[in-house]
């Protein structure tokens, strides 16, 4: 998801892109800064493997 905004992330910051124009961007937009935070946890935060696993299926929408 991470991949598809940066591909279109000129058009989304210009105000370019026109939302339901493509689904898998919409959804990139829609789940960036869930993305961006799970991606910036603290190095002094200490997640269980399974619990990361989990938390990030859930952002992408698949079964863990």
């Amino acid at each position: 998801m991470l991949a598809t905004y940066e591909e279109s992330r000129v058009m989304v910051e210009t105000g370019a892109y026109r939302a339901g124009t493509n689904p898998m961007l919409d959804r990139a937009i829609a789940k960036r800064d869930a993305l961006q935070n799970f991606l910036a946890q603290d190095l002094a935060d200490c997640v269980p493997f399974e619990e990361s696993v989990a938390e990030l299926s859930a952002l992408a929408g698949v079964a863990a």
